[in-house]
């Protein structure tokens, strides 16, 4: 049954409409709530524990002011022997680290308060999105329903878990929260009544831009995304285009200066062009910048292909490396993207209305959000589920821009709109489904990394996870059978050989442990936490002297190396060399406090120093 011409034309009434946006918000709230907030005690996984919870950088708000010591900043990792990757981290996102810091100050380890800022940022961007389209499209008959389907779309898509779920990923989100913040300010500009209006929204845009680019560095397309939306959907010339976005293209540069200084300040690598291209790009076999970039082309299809289809996720996808521009993988990829633009771009310019100027937008947005994490800047891994969180936005663009145009067409009809109406509702429950059903994948450890194997993860990453997981569990026979099976995969892996000698050495089987480290130090030779892992083994087998001439040479050649200072003053004071052990106390202490133990070991030490003498 067709309506009446009349009632085709006819906007809703102002009650409609103001009813169906409190359902569409009130569903934009709730409904993240009801497939994430199950999620808040699920234990820390992944990097939650050493970027998060044990990062030495969030102990205290001075970190923050690292400004003021750039240098002695970027090198304080070596003295507390964490990753130098954390401090890069720390010095380009300290925006997220700033939330992460808060949280700590709120509940310390408890996971619940991180959760729960994670799932109000996700809403946040659901929200963001929602009120973009509805701009976007004018805010005219159709915008409320066609904007509302894609943010909720969005908001329950199973691909969003990595950056939800897993605390860590709150750089993707809170990035993609300030991004689109700025550029819906940079739209209110446009509105804007006053010239002191104007300028407020301006300056409050370039400040959402730089949180953006503070909270990851994927934020820094964010002033080129502005470009875009002024030159497509308002049709801009480029010159004004540019000119309205200058403030905020004006911050470009920042990311790659701060990643070039800290680069320098650790004064261990000369600060080129290819170093910093492959900054990340570390490890017994680092990939060729050309086959990355290869690789990357065919992962920008995949991440379509589970934005569209989200089948098969998996935390630790086995993603081929692509070396030669011949493989097949590559070239349908590149004919793919190169479809997709086209058909963009030719639709754009046969349908001059808002619709083929957002689907377009919404490619574009696509495909230069994944630039800064797959393209030519090598990253440990090659696909990450995560890394699509920014992009994906791009894609809901261009679902909201096709049904807007669906209900356009399908205005006269009734039955056609019930039709759209319920296609999409059903969509929407299918999704919140498989996100349920996905993030109790994420509940754990083993969880997690059982699932990896049973989808055919067979790397020493998943194998690794698992033999930490049947340690914790007190199954250390299983464990040490996961660490080989790790070294089997990967015969270089440095942490699974710490983690198998470690292993040895927690359940007290000395002889098992130096034969570990043998072997380790055969692939790994110089490793300084193997050689400090075999000075234990040695000591625990009796062979005390052997030990400690371990660790002084670990101290030759890293005389910052705090655990072998704390290892040789336990030693030397059991054995009574008080003085040489007051050295190495003295020694660790510079680069940070001692723990109480250590502390009273300093006081027994002074008192028996001072009645000797």
């Amino acid at each position: 049954m067709k309506a009446s011409p009349s009632t085709d034309k006819t906007p809703a009434s102002t009650s409609h409409r103001f009813r169906g946006l409190v359902i569409a918000l009130t569903l934009l709230l709730v409904l993240p709530w009801l497939i994430y907030g199950h999620t808040l005690h699920f234990a820390a996984v992944l990097d939650d524990e050493a970027y998060v919870f044990n990062n030495p950088y969030l102990r205290d708000a001075s970190s923050f002011l690292y400004a003021l010591d750039f240098e002695g900043f970027t090198k304080r990792c070596f003295q507390w022997g964490v990753s130098s990757d954390i401090a890069l981290n720390f010095i380009t996102r300290p925006v997220t680290y700033f939330s992460f810091y808060l949280n700590r100050l709120v509940s310390g380890t408890d996971t619940a308060s991180y959760r729960l800022l994670n799932i109000a940022i996700h809403m946040g961007n659901g929200l963001l999105l929602f009120a973009l389209l509805r701009r976007l499209f004018h805010r005219d008959a159709f915008s409320l329903l066609a904007a509302a389907t894609a943010a909720l779309l969005f908001t329950v898509h199973p691909l969003a878990t990595e950056s939800v779920t897993y605390i860590t990923q709150r750089f993707e989100s809170l990035a993609a929260f300030f991004c689109l913040l700025a550029l819906l300010l940079h739209v209110q500009t446009r509105s804007a009544e006053s010239s002191m209006q104007r300028r407020l929204l301006g300056a409050a845009t370039v400040m959402a831009t730089l949180l953006s680019m503070l909270s990851k560095e994927t934020g820094v397309v964010t002033p080129l995304l502005m470009v875009l939306l002024n030159l497509l959907c308002f049709q801009d010339r480029l010159a004004a285009a540019l000119r309205r976005a200058a403030p905020s293209l004006a911050l470009l540069p920042l990311i790659p200066l701060l990643i070039l200084t800290a680069q320098w300040s650790q004064g261990d690598v000369q600060v080129t062009a290819s170093n910093l291209i492959n900054i990340t790009n570390h490890g017994t076999n680092p990939y060729p910048v050309s086959a990355y970039f290869m690789t990357q082309v065919s992962a920008w299809i995949s991440y379509l292909r589970l934005l569209v289809l989200p089948v098969g996720q998996n935390f630790d996808h086995v993603y081929p490396l692509i070396t030669s521009p011949l493989d097949t993988r590559f070239i349908f990829a590149a004919l793919i993207c190169i479809s997709l633009l086209a058909g963009a771009w030719l639709y754009f310019r046969r349908q001059s209305g808002t619709t083929g100027a957002v689907i377009l937008f919404g490619i574009l947005w696509y495909f230069i959000s994944l630039l800064p994490s797959s393209s030519i800047v090598p990253l440990p891994d090659l696909f990450a589920e995560h890394r699509c969180y920014l992009p994906s936005l791009g894609l809901f663009l261009v679902i909201a821009a096709g049904i807007h145009r669906l209900l356009q067409l399908c205005s006269g009809s009734l039955e056609k709109r019930a039709i759209i109406f319920t296609a999409t509702s059903i969509t929407i429950l299918a999704l919140a489904v498989s996100t349920l059903l996905r993030n109790e994948v994420l509940r754990n450890h083993e969880s997690l990394w059982k699932d990896a194997l049973a989808k055919g993860s067979n790397t020493a990453r998943v194998w690794k996870g698992l033999g930490i997981v049947n340690f914790n569990s007190g199954r250390a026979d299983e464990s040490a059978r996961c660490f080989e099976q790790a070294l089997a995969v990967s015969p270089d892996d440095e942490e699974a050989w710490l983690n198998l000698c470690t292993l040895h050495i927690k359940t007290q089987q000395a002889d098992k442990a130096i034969a570990a480290t043998e072997r380790g130090l055969l692939r790994k030779p110089g490793a300084a936490q193997l050689l400090h892992l075999r000075g234990i083994a040695l000591i625990m087998a009796g062979r005390v002297q052997e030990g400690l001439h371990h660790w002084e040479a670990i101290l030759k050649s890293f005389p910052d190396y705090r655990d072998a200072h704390l290892s040789a003053a336990e030693v030397l004071a059991q054995i009574g060399h008080e003085e040489r052990a007051m050295h190495h106390l003295h020694m660790a202490e510079q680069s940070g406090r001692l723990n109480p133990a250590f502390l009273n070991l300093k006081k027994r030490l002074q008192s028996h120093l001072s009645a000797m003498r």
